[in-house]
């Protein structure tokens, strides 16, 4: 019989080069992107682009400036 292993993933947000740590995992993704934009205004409306999967970890793109006017 073989063993299952498991892993935990951790999940992560990027903007533009700057990793940031998931403030609340047990949220959702647009919580924890709402908690962000507290301290990072420009992610107010931001959008999210993911999850990517990269050594353990579920990273999530913060894309801001998504629906502009034009």
């Amino acid at each position: 019989m073989s063993k299952i292993t498991t892993t935990t993933i951790t999940r992560v947000f990027t903007y533009k080069g700057t990793e940031y740590p998931d403030p609340v995992p047990s949220l959702s993704v647009e919580k924890a992107l709402e908690i962000l934009s507290v301290s990072n205004p420009a992610f107010t409306n931001a959008a999210l682009d993911g999850p990517s999967y990269e050594n353990g970890k579920a990273v999530f793109q913060i894309k801001v400036g998504v629906g502009t006017k034009g």
